[in-house]
């Protein structure tokens, strides 16, 4: 109702509500409608169908995903009537027979058996538990039989020859000879069980067995279907897995035929009835299924076709009714102009401010009725308005006679929402595809760059990415009238660091960069993004970041290789690394290598080579100057080997620290601060001193800014990453995409 009529309905769930003309009454009069109509089983295909490659597909493993739910929910049926588990359900069934004040129902569900099938054994055994039953008479006396007497009182009911009165029991006790009485149990338990086998059917002798588990009243007639909602936790649990891979298969496949989501009338329509205070515990009076009297004008009219929901939508639709015209044409203009006209777009109730301008609304409410609803039109007749294509340029006399623009002499300036935001920056780059309409949602936590409008993007309601709330996504789980406005830093972050910026960027910057000057890209990169060409000032301006930025220093990186420290040249020997496997570096993929030996390096450390020049090398290579501070621990873990020496040499300052660890310790190498140059390098070498059995160690090394302690850099988390500059161009052109001029509407 606050959708269409801006009414809070909800308010008289409990109580009538406290200042609109919405009683109780009529609110159960509306829920009635909902609750005489049903979601049907299988929706309905939008379109005939076609079967092709896609559909065959889809349907075998539709197929193979439902046989797993119904064999699934079969199998508990079945393992009802397992051996063990009738033998559980006749041991519950003697003490609900021996306790009358025991709930049997609520022992069934504790142990995992099924109440309902539990009342199948009570009525199928209801005339054979007395002690005079010639099969389940001796069964019944030895029920409270202590086990040490159970084997003399059991021989002797045995001997009797009314008891135990049939062919297949006397073999079965005398093949089992039970000790005690669940023993006992068993064997029947196995015969009931054996019965239903196929084998077994048609034998004169199974008859009797198979007849009493097969009662038409019996344990057996209980369906499948009608256990599901006594599961045990374990059970449930299973069965809504494999139900979400079947309806979660039919809503995302892609190959899924498209179906309409639909309501059906229910059979039999009911009547609403009041709940007091809101309570379903607490029925009041029945309401009949009707729209609420302020709508209609006072005059209320019983909905009696099926369910009402036609006769609610035709009120809802009727240019009698005083609301839903204005309602829709506030929210059209709201979102086109950015500033309602009635401040709650969602609540026309009587404390609502009144409209600032009643005459445009009601004009706008008119021409939407006349053009019989149609939203098109009255979006066209909007943004071909003088209002919609004003500037939002603020004018001194403007200012002085509607500071506030509620008579919206200018445009209002405002942020793209979310979708719009990621859909423009698709589009500038030349990467949106604006054909591919309708179908499955896609994934974007795990897809964001899908070229895809962002309108398709699948909400994920239990788990909202941050993203979406960063940019003031409504709240799926609410009724949210308009959108929050806000700026804020976290949003200009994500536009500068997210990678969808970056690939967004690049593509514009592919797009120009076979244009012959720079000038000409410039151009480009403005009528893409802004739509239109750039001043002088600012190619001027846009000229001098292009040349700054590519002479800006390259990105700090770190680089996996082997060599040696070269004493004599004071000088480092280093061959990059280029061979990965799981989560090592190597020179081949092979370790040991016949040439290499074990040299190798993992994120925390590595092993040493056979030789002084296979050395285990990590190379930083500084970014920008500055002074760092140089630090990490080198351990060798086996007290076997003769020891591992750290060195850590500047390509400008020569060798800066050195240390020898012997097998089984440690010891820190640091070098407290360092001056270094863009470009210049320092090397982090681990040799095998002696010989490198057992040489293995742990050491990753970390840079830091030697002023403020800041860490710059980590050998450990920075490992096997290749560094990706950013073009100039592609730099620029994310200027633009996260520029004011781009991300506000004015």
């Amino acid at each position: 109702m606050r959708g269409t009529q801006g009414l809070t309905m909800a308010c008289s769930r409990c109580h009538d509500h406290k200042f609109d003309p919405l009683p109780t009454t009529e609110y159960y009069s509306l829920y009635a409608i909902f609750n005489s109509s049903q979601e049907p089983k299988e929706l309905p295909a939008l379109k005939p169908f076609v079967r092709t490659k896609d559909t065959e597909e889809f349907e075998a493993e539709l197929a193979v995903r439902q046989k797993k739910l119904d064999d699934f929910v079969d199998s508990r049926r079945e393992l009802s009537f397992s051996s063990a588990k009738t033998a559980d359900y006749l041991a519950l069934l003697l003490r609900a027979a021996k306790e009358p004040n025991f709930n049997y129902t609520q022992e069934a569900k504790r142990t995992n058996l099924y109440p309902t099938v539990l009342n199948g054994w009570q009525r199928a055994l209801k005339t054979k538990l007395n002690d005079k039953d010639p099969v389940w008479g001796g069964w019944y006396q030895l029920k409270e039989v202590p086990d040490d007497q159970f084997v003399a009182k059991y021989a002797a009911l045995l001997a009797q020859p009314t008891m135990f009165q049939d062919g297949l029991l006397r073999a079965e006790l005398q093949k089992k000879a039970p000790k005690k009485f669940a023993e006992l149990t068993a064997a029947f338990a196995g015969l009931l069980a054996e019965s239903r086998k196929p084998d077994k059917n048609g034998a004169d002798a199974w008859k009797p067995w198979r007849d009493l588990i097969e009662d038409p009243k019996g344990p057996t007639s209980v369906t499948a279907a009608s256990l599901i909602g006594t599961y045990n936790v374990a059970d449930r649990n299973t069965r809504n897995s494999l139900e979400i891979g079947v309806v979660g298969f039919k809503a995302t496949s892609p190959k899924s035929p498209p179906h309409a989501m639909v309501l059906l009338d229910k059979p039999t329509a009911v009547k609403g009835v009041v709940f007091l205070r809101g309570s379903a515990s607490r029925p009041g009076k029945v309401v009949p299924r009707q729209f609420p009297a302020i709508l209609t004008g006072g005059k209320v009219k019983e909905f009696t076709e099926g369910s009402g929901r036609l006769d609610m939508a035709n009120a809802i639709a009727s240019k009698s009714n005083p609301l839903t015209a204005r309602v829709m044409a506030n929210r059209i203009w709201t979102e086109l102009i950015g500033r309602s006209l009635v401040e709650t777009p969602s609540d026309y109730g009587v404390r609502t401010p009144a409209p600032k301008n009643p005459e445009l609304l009601e004009h706008l409410a008119a021409t939407f009725m006349k053009d019989d609803w149609s939203m098109k039109k009255l979006i066209r007749s909007i943004v071909l308005s003088r209002t919609y294509l004003q500037s939002a340029d603020i004018t001194p006399t403007g200012l002085a006679k509607d500071p506030d623009n509620e008579l919206n002499w200018r445009a209002q300036r405002r942020r793209m929402d979310f979708e719009a935001m990621r859909d423009s920056m698709l589009r500038a780059a030349g990467r949106l595809d604006a054909a591919k309409i309708g179908g499955q949602p896609f994934d974007l936590v795990t897809n964001f760059s899908e070229p895809r409008r962002t309108l398709y993007a699948h909400i994920d309601r239990q788990n909202l990415p941050a993203f979406f709330r960063t940019f003031d996504f409504a709240n799926p789980d609410y009724h949210v009238p308009k959108r929050n406005q806000t700026t804020t830093p976290q949003q200009a972050l994500w536009m500068m660091n997210h990678p969808f910026g970056r690939t967004q960027a690049d593509a514009l910057a592919a797009k120009v960069a076979a244009l012959p000057s720079e000038e000409a890209k410039i151009k480009a990169l403005y009528l893409s993004v802004l739509s239109r060409e750039p001043r002088k000032e600012e190619i001027a301006l846009a000229m001098d970041y292009l040349r700054d930025a590519a002479l800006a220093p390259a990105p700090a990186l770190w680089t996996n290789g082997f060599g040696g420290w070269v004493a004599k040249t004071k000088s480092v020997d280093f061959t990059e690394m280029k061979a990965v496997v799981k989560e090592r570096i190597a020179p081949t993929p092979q370790v040991p290598d016949k040439k290499f030996g074990f040299v190798f390096l993992t994120a925390k450390g590595g092993h040493t080579g056979s030789l002084q020049e296979t050395a285990a090398i990590r190379r930083w290579t500084a970014g920008s100057a500055g002074t760092y501070r140089l630090e990490g621990t080198l351990a060798v873990q086996s007290k076997a080997s003769d020891g591992v020496r750290g060195r850590i040499v500047s390509s400008r300052g020569g060798l800066l620290a050195e240390t020898i660890v012997k097998g089984g310790a440690s010891a820190p190498l640091l070098v407290a601060s360092v001056e270094l140059a863009a470009g210049e390098s320092v090397d982090f070498i681990a040799d095998n001193h002696l010989n490198a059995s057992s040489d293995g160690f742990t050491w990753s090394p970390v840079i830091k800014d030697a002023k403020t302690g800041e860490v710059i850099s980590s050998a450990a988390g920075e490992f096997g990453k290749k560094p990706d500059r950013q073009s100039a161009l592609s730099t620029f052109a994310q200027v633009l995409l996260t520029s004011n001029e781009f991300i506000f509407a004015d």
